[in-house]
């Protein structure tokens, strides 16, 4: 490696903090994407940037750890595995569903998504009973009646006598 290859790889390694299972990445993380160190104009990984300090080659596939936090850099712990056997490593891991959103227990007002309760669009589930609630709100909107009762709004301001 050349020269600025050697001060980069210093300036990385001064970057990382050294505990007894692993060694983390200290500065801050720009984004949502993790930590991420400049390398020749380019925004790379520290987990492929820790991989080519130490072996001098870039990862083939993705570059992973085997302990599983995102923040460390030990070589020991950053596997080269090929992307096609990326999914099955992850899976024996537990890590494979990373991205995929879990389904929530309960509507936004806490009706519960049980059998009962669940209602399927074509896309989407839906709570049977907020549903009916906004059925019964426009329809009560719709025919001049307020609230949840059966009086009309002309019976409510005295216009229509009650006792017909």
């Amino acid at each position: 490696m050349s020269d600025v290859n050697e001060s980069r790889k210093a300036k990385f390694w001064s970057r990382v903090t050294v505990t007894k299972s692993c060694w983390l990445w200290a500065r801050p993380c720009k984004n949502r994407l993790g930590p991420r160190f400049a390398y020749e104009g380019r925004d790379i990984k520290v987990g492929r940037m820790a991989f080519f300090f130490e072996h001098g080659f870039w990862p083939s596939g993705g570059a992973v750890r085997s302990c599983g936090n995102p923040l460390c850099c030990k070589p020991a712990h950053i596997l080269d595995i090929p992307q096609k056997d990326m999914s099955e490593f992850l899976k024996a891991h537990g890590r494979h569903n990373a991205g995929v959103k879990p389904l929530k227990m309960s509507c936004k007002n806490g009706h519960p998504f049980d059998e009962k309760n669940t209602g399927q669009s074509k896309t989407q589930r839906f709570c049977r009973v907020c549903s009916r609630e906004a059925n019964r709100r426009c329809y009560n909107r719709r025919n001049g009646k307020s609230g949840n009762d059966s009086i009309s709004v002309w019976e409510r301001f005295g216009r229509v006598s009650v006792g017909r």
